[in-house]
């Protein structure tokens, strides 16, 4: 308890600190000054976690630390821990890579915040003491017991090692392998402690293997139930035509900016009978819905970040409006971290639905939240399936593209036109990213980067999903990006050679299906 007083009353004056030093960076075009005002944000930041390590620390040694049971998906998680290393990573040249088996479930019951703490401590660590080579993550099925699995993760390195004398101190709290590593490359030293501590809470431990000289390889090992996901009928999941769930003289409201992400929901509400009304941000919302009045509509599906007003203001204008406090309004946003969420739930939101879209779970969230009286089962036949033969695409490397197809209720030809969108306009839009940043208009990149994000998620470009996460999260901290967004063209230009060599052919290129 003491503890947790104290590292509030510090945190307090340190986000001033913090804070203060990031609006006078903005108003300073001192070259020498904004590196001292980014000097005193970047130490506020590292302090800012040493008094979060020292609280979590507390809080396991007192039995008041507890892990949650959440769904979430094992693949976002990592690649999102990745995401946030890569930039570090890409300073030192070191090369950062992943591989999860197959057999790995994806949707998972646990603490995704607390096992994503885990794989960034142990990433942090393995670059910070690899000083050339390679960095890689294996995330393996060890054991599957009933409803519940047991994983492996991996982070093998190729840095400096540690002696074998040193192994037994590597997990007391406050201990570095000799004096001189804390001069050296920083650190408390607790970020294996609450690593292997939160791994026991998992039912699971921390284990390490290690020369002097010849690099490390710590394995984790934690127990998770199967997400809520797994209990759906694999045969559902894999389908391109909906569940057997039609509705009825049901009204949806679908407020996004994007027009792929309006089309994409547009093709899955009509595959269940729903015919949405558009709207391309929060304030057309508004004013379509006080002329329709609060019954006009029996769901609102809302995007978060949008121009002119976002979802979360819309949110809160439309809930202090007599008769709209009823209306179910459901986040769809590429923002799913808990704390995410609760912005969303603070705001008035009901529920939430993750981009890029799981067919699944989007027809889920529909179920719950329009009337059962609208709401009529039926089997699909067979004759109504669509015929996907996506050809060569498959071919293709970091292209999804059975899931992609699937978010346009098998449209083959809606995903092959917004592919060739992509590849005749994903270089402008990095281009009109770097303008901005050198205008100083961080916060439109930001935004800009997020939505690019999204877009190629939808899209099942997983690889370079990831790569535009990393620029996003390192817009957000205000890291230095040249190198990620060279890493980013390279990508998007080879993605968009390879689209177009399978869909065009020579003297005809594919034209816009109606």
């Amino acid at each position: 308890a003491f503890l947790a007083n104290v590292s509030h009353e510090l945190r307090t004056p340190l986000n001033a600190v913090i804070g203060m030093a990031s609006l006078a960076r903005g108003l300073s075009s001192e070259p020498k000054q904004r590196d001292y005002l980014d000097k005193i944000a970047a130490s506020g930041k590292h302090l800012a976690r040493i008094i979060n390590e020292l609280l979590d620390l507390s809080k396991i040694a007192a039995g008041h630390m507890e892990i949650e049971k959440l769904s979430f998906s094992l693949r976002e998680v990592v690649a999102r821990s990745l995401a946030v290393m890569a930039g570090q990573a890409a300073e030192k040249g070191l090369k950062l890579s992943e591989t999860t088996a197959a057999e790995v479930p994806d949707m998972l019951l646990g603490d995704p915040l607390r096992i994503e703490q885990i794989f960034l401590n142990l990433l942090g660590n393995a670059i910070k003491f690899t000083p050339q080579g390679q960095i890689e993550v294996r995330v393996s099925l060890h054991q599957r017991e009933g409803k519940r699995v047991c994983l492996d993760i991996e982070f093998e390195d190729s840095g400096i090692g540690i002696g074998s004398a040193d192994l037994e101190r590597l997990f007391k709290p406050f201990s570095q392998v000799d004096p001189s590593v804390s001069r050296r490359f920083g650190g408390t030293g607790l970020g294996l402690t609450i690593s292997r501590r939160l791994a026991e809470m998992m039912g699971g431990d921390i284990s390490v293997s290690s020369r002097e000289g010849s690099g490390s390889n710590f394995r984790v090992r934690i127990w998770l139930d199967l997400g809520e996901a797994l209990e759906i009928p694999v045969a559902e999941l894999d389908s391109l035509v909906p569940p057997p769930m039609r509705y009825e003289n049901a009204q949806v409201l679908v407020v996004e900016d994007h027009p792929l992400n309006r089309e994409i929901v547009e093709a899955l509400l009509n595959a269940v009978g729903i015919t949405p009304r558009m709207a391309e941000n929060g304030q057309e919302a508004l004013a379509i819905l006080s002329e329709s009045g609060p019954g006009g509509f029996d769901l609102v599906l809302m995007d978060i970040q949008m121009p002119v007003m976002d979802g979360l203001s819309a949110t809160r204008e439309l809930r202090s409006r007599a008769g709209f406090d009823e209306l179910p309004i459901i986040a769809m946003t590429a923002h799913t971290l808990a704390h995410e969420k609760k912005l969303s739930w603070d705001a008035g939101m009901n529920d939430h639905i993750g981009k890029p879209f799981d067919n699944a779970s989007f027809y889920k969230v529909l179920a719950r939240w329009i009337g059962k009286e609208k709401q009529r089962r039926e089997v699909a036949s067979s004759a109504a399936e669509p015929q996907m033969s996506a050809g060569n695409l498959h071919a293709l490397r970091g292209l999804d593209v059975d899931a992609a197809i699937a978010r346009f209720s098998g449209r083959e030809d809606r995903y092959r036109h917004w592919l060739l969108d992509f590849a005749a306009h994903a270089g402008e839009l990095l281009a009109g990213l770097r303008r901005d940043l050198l205008a100083g208009e961080r916060e439109k990149a930001l935004k800009t980067a997020h939505s690019f994000k999204v877009q190629v998620g939808m899209l099942g470009m997983d690889e370079l999903r990831v790569e535009v996460l990393a620029l996003e999260l390192a817009l957000r901290e205000e890291l230095e990006v040249e190198e990620l967004l060279s890493s980013l063209d390279r990508a998007i230009a080879h993605m968009s050679e390879e689209l177009l060599r399978v869909l065009t052919t020579p003297g005809r290129a594919e034209e816009r299906p109606a």
